[in-house]
């Protein structure tokens, strides 16, 4: 597989880089100072590094992501009886029956009467509880006069 255009082109200035900076002597003559042009090329030599290392990452993302996808392709080939999968998504591809359905009637009387059962027994436990209830206060408050 090819690295690309923008790889050897960033190869092609990191070399060129790095002649330039050979040629940069790191002293200035007869001093101990550093010479500026030399900073200036070693720092140019590490800009196309750092630059050909995101390109290198670039790529090796790019192969993994190639590569995940080709695995999703084989297995969507190897898959029988028309069953889809992928990782997270899994539906069968069958055909769907559009019979016309109807309510039971016979479960919604039974449930029907079920709760209303329910719900009267509770008013008149809620109803004796409320006229106790009045009956006590009336008791308490007499109680303290």
């Amino acid at each position: 597989m090819t690295k690309g255009k923008d790889f050897e082109i960033s190869e092609e200035l990191l070399a060129k880089a790095q002649t330039m900076a050979d040629d940069q002597t790191k002293f200035l003559d007869g001093t101990n100072e550093i010479n500026p042009n030399w900073i200036k090329a070693q720092g140019y030599v590490l800009d196309q590094v750092k630059i050909t290392q995101e390109l290198n990452t670039t790529i090796e993302v790019a192969k993994k992501k190639l590569s995940i996808i080709a695995e999703e392709t084989q297995a969507l080939k190897d898959t029988q009886n028309n069953t889809y999968h992928s990782g997270i998504l899994k539906y069968n591809n069958e055909l769907v029956s559009i019979a016309q359905t109807s309510p039971n009637i016979k479960l919604n009387i039974a449930i029907g009467l079920i709760l209303g059962l329910m719900i009267g027994v509770f008013y008149v436990f809620a109803k004796e509880w409320w006229k106790n209830s009045k009956d006590d206060i009336k008791t308490r408050w007499n109680q303290y006069k």
